[in-house]
C-alpha cells in the first residue's frame, strides 16, 4: 500500500515542476483522467486540453515531459530532507482534508505533524504595534503552554513573533511557506526556520523546490493555514491585510476566528475592528478567556483528572526528560502500562516527545 501511494506522490511531484501548474489545474487533470500515473506517462496534448487545461499550461507540460526524471526529482528532494506526502497519507491533517481546495501533496521538513494536537492559526500585520507585539507572543506561548500548537506563515510581523514564542519555550510550531522549501521567504527568516525545526516544529509547502514565492501564492498558502487550524487568531490587521484573507478562507472553512480589538485610531487596529463589527470574530478581551474558548482547559481541571500514577510521572518529567525506558524502570511499570500512561498524559497535552525521543512536560 506504502509503496503505491510513494508512486502516487512521484508523479503529482513531477507535476508540480512544471512552471504554471497549481491546485486547480492539477484538479483539473486528476478529475478527468483518475491516474496520476497514466497522466504523467501516458496523456498527450490533447487529453490534457480536454481535462480543461489551457493550451499554454498543455503544451507546457508536454514539453517539460521529457526532461523531467520523476525518480530523480524524488531523490533530490530526499538528499535535501524534504519529505512529501499526498493526502491519502496519515500525517495529511485531517482538518484540512475537509476544505474546498485542499492540496494533493504536501512537502515538509522537520517533523511529522501531529494529528492528535490541537493547531490554531495565529496571524496578523507585518508591521505591528508594540501592543500588537505584546499579545501575540502572550496568546501564541499560551497556546503552546496548553498543548496546542501554534500554525503561521514565517512572514514578518506577527508571523515570526509567533513562531518565537513558541520555540522560545521548546515547543513544535507548523510554519507554512508560499514557496518551495529550499527557499525561506523572507531570507532573514532563516535562522527562525533553522530553530524551528531544532525544537521539533515542521515547515511545510504545496510548492515544489525552486518554486519562488509571489502574491497569489501567498493568498493560496493563507488558505492552508486556515486549513490545519481549528480556529484563526487575527492580532492587528489593517482593512487590506493578508491577514483577513485568511480569517475569510477559515470563516469559508467553517473555523472559529478571533480578533484583537484595540485602538480604534490605529491602521493595524481597523481590519480587526471590522471582522468584529461584521460579527465575523469573536472579540479577544483576555488571554485566559481565549484559551477556554479555544477548548484548553484550567491546569486544575487536567491534573484533577490525573490518577496517581499519572501524577508522579508528569512530576518526574517536569523535573527533566526521560527516556520511556527510565520512566519503566523507576516506576516498576511494564513497557505496555508506562506506554497507556505516557498516551494519556499526551492526549491531555501535558507532555510530549521531544527531537530526542524523551518524553518532556509540557
Amino acid at each position: 500500500m506504502y509503496s503505491y501511494y510513494l508512486l502516487m506522490e512521484k508523479f503529482i511531484h513531477a507535476f508540480n515542476l512544471v512552471d504554471g501548474i497549481n491546485f486547480n489545474v492539477l484538479r483539473k487533470i486528476f478529475n478527468y483522467i483518475g491516474s496520476w500515473q497514466y497522466a504523467w506517462e501516458k496523456c498527450d496534448l490533447g487529453d490534457f486540453l480536454n481535462a480543461g487545461l489551457s493550451e499554454e499550461i498543455a503544451q507546457r507540460i508536454c514539453k517539460t515531459r521529457p526532461v523531467i526524471d520523476a525518480n530523480a526529482e524524488m531523490e533530490r528532494l530526499w538528499s535535501k530532507n524534504i519529505y512529501c506526502f499526498s493526502d491519502y497519507a496519515d500525517e495529511y491533517p485531517p482538518l484540512l482534508k475537509e476544505i474546498p481546495g485542499s492540496p494533493y501533496l504536501l512537502y515538509r521538513k522537520g517533523a511529522p505533524l501531529c494529528p492528535m494536537c490541537t493547531h490554531i492559526a495565529v496571524v496578523g500585520t507585518r508591521l505591528p504595534s508594540q501592543y500588537g507585539e505584546k499579545c501575540a507572543y502572550e496568546i501564541a506561548q499560551s497556546i503552546t503552554k496548553n498543548g496546542g500548537v501554534v500554525v503561521s506563515g514565517l512572514a514578518f510581523g506577527i508571523d515570526a513573533i509567533a513562531h518565537q514564542a513558541s520555540v522560545n519555550y521548546g515547543s513544535p510550531t507548523v510554519a507554512v511557506l508560499a514557496s518551495g522549501l529550499d527557499t525561506i521567504t523572507p531570507a532573514s527568516n532563516t535562522g527562525l526556520a533553522a530553530r524551528i525545526l531544532e525544537t521539533g516544529g515542521t515547515i511545510i509547502s504545496e510548492y515544489a523546490r525552486g518554486k519562488p514565492s509571489f502574491k497569489n501564492r501567498f493568498l493560496e498558502r493563507n488558505r492552508i493555514i486556515s486549513g490545519i487550524s481549528s480556529a484563526t487568531i487575527v492580532i492587528e490587521a489593517n482593512r487590506k491585510s493578508g491577514a483577513l484573507i485568511t480569517a475569510k478562507h477559515a470563516l469559508d472553512q467553517n473555523r472559529d476566528v478571533y480578533a484583537l480589538s484595540a485602538d480604534i485610531t490605529r491602521p493595524q487596529a481597523q481590519g480587526c475592528l471590522r471582522l468584529i463589527e461584521d460579527g465575523k470574530a469573536y472579540p479577544i478581551t483576555s488571554t485566559n478567556g481565549l484559551m477556554l474558548d479555544l477548548g484548553f482547559k484550567p491546569e486544575h481541571e487536567v491534573l484533577g483528572s490525573l490518577g496517581e500514577t499519572e501524577r508522579i510521572i508528569l512530576k518526574m518529567l517536569r523535573q527533566k526528560p526521560m527516556a520511556a525506558d527510565d520512566i519503566c524502570a523507576e516506576m516498576n511499570l511494564s513497557p505496555q502500562e508506562t506506554f497507556a500512561k505516557l498516551t494519556l498524559l499526551e492526549m491531555k497535552k501535558l507532555v510530549r516527545k521531544n527531537v530526542f525521543l524523551e518524553w518532556e512536560a509540557l
